[in-house]
């Protein structure tokens, strides 16, 4: 499925009543993509593993990898880009000679994997010609199972339209605060669905679905051309559109414009020393750079002192 640049321009301009009024092109692209439950698994696995035994692997292993990413954005009132993608493919392991190898394709027939395992298992001879240390693999029990990630409503299911008037009703809801000039929200859908077969019996699939709604709000003080900007606060989830629904995002979107405003009107911090209240979201880069160097310097975890506070119980949080 193709369209043309004209085609998507049109699309992003118009906006009617709240929400964008979109042309089936934008749902013949999705209806193109395979299903992977279509895919017959077991069998390409059969093949890949078979074919690495008889090429002498102690053990062996095949990945079936399907990513889908899906993204909507919008700026101020109206649909900013439309996209969405996919990888699709597989990849083989081998263990010969106490050595790895690995090959990977994107083309999903029998006779593509036969030749991916028999590729993978040359470059694993190539490689134990010069390797020391031989690979000994601990046993390991079979596993069979089939995991979904827990979300109530698959985010790739939502019509886009859905998704455009969330976003602009956040936009909205942040250009009605005085001073604000500038939105933009988005909402980012990701899709992983995952096929593992081993040489040790082993078959385990896996669905998962994250969902990572974002927004940022730009104030601008027009007399001294001064302008700041907050972003959301919020990361993503692995679970479903229902992040969308169940948490009230227009009213951060106007709490995010109005940190902004106020961020216009803070006094320059003076050098010292002080003690920081930090939203939780900061908490994977502190635990980060407080093992890792920064500015030339190692930083351990005990120079590193957090206070935590709920969001709702310091207001100021958000702004630095």
């Amino acid at each position: 499925m193709t369209f043309s640049r004209r085609d998507f321009i049109r699309t992003a301009g118009v906006v009617f009543g709240g929400a964008a009024v979109l042309p089936s092109w934008v749902y013949s692209a999705h209806a193109s993509v395979p299903a992977f439950a279509d895919i017959n698994k077991d069998s390409l696995a059969d093949v890949a593993l078979a074919t690495a035994k008889k090429l002498g692997a102690s053990y062996a292993d095949i990945r079936i990898n399907r990513y889908r990413i899906e993204a909507v954005s919008t700026r101020e009132r109206q649909v900013q880009n439309l996209s969405s993608g996919q990888n699709f493919g597989f990849g083989v392991r081998v263990l010969v000679n106490g050595t790895w190898g690995f090959a990977a394709s994107p083309i999903l027939t029998a006779d593509e994997v036969k030749r991916v395992t028999t590729e993978a298992a040359a470059i694993a001879k190539a490689n134990s010609a010069i390797t020391r240390r031989k690979i000994e693999l601990v046993p390991t029990p079979k596993v069979v199972a089939n995991w979904k990630s827990s979300f109530e409503r698959d985010p790739f299911d939502v019509p886009t339209e859905e998704k455009v008037a969330i976003l602009l009703k956040m936009n909205e809801a942040a250009l009605g605060v005085k001073g604000v000039s500038f939105v933009n929200s988005a909402i980012g859908s990701v899709n992983e669905q995952k096929y593992l077969a081993t040489s040790d019996g082993s078959r385990i699939e896996q669905y998962i679905i994250r969902t990572n709604p974002s927004f940022t709000a730009q104030a601008v003080d027009r007399a001294s051309g001064d302008f700041q900007s907050v972003n959301s606060l919020r990361e993503a989830q692995q679970i479903g559109f229902e992040y969308l629904t169940k948490h009230d995002w227009v009213a951060e979107a106007k709490e995010a414009a109005e940190h902004a405003v106020m961020k216009l009107k803070d006094p320059s911090v003076h050098p010292g020393k002080y003690d920081l209240v930090l939203h939780p979201s900061h908490r994977s880069a502190i635990r980060r750079n407080s093992t890792g160097p920064c500015c030339g310097k190692q930083i351990t975890p005990a120079q590193v002192s957090l206070r935590r506070t709920r969001p709702e119980n310091c207001s100021s949080a958000r702004r630095w």
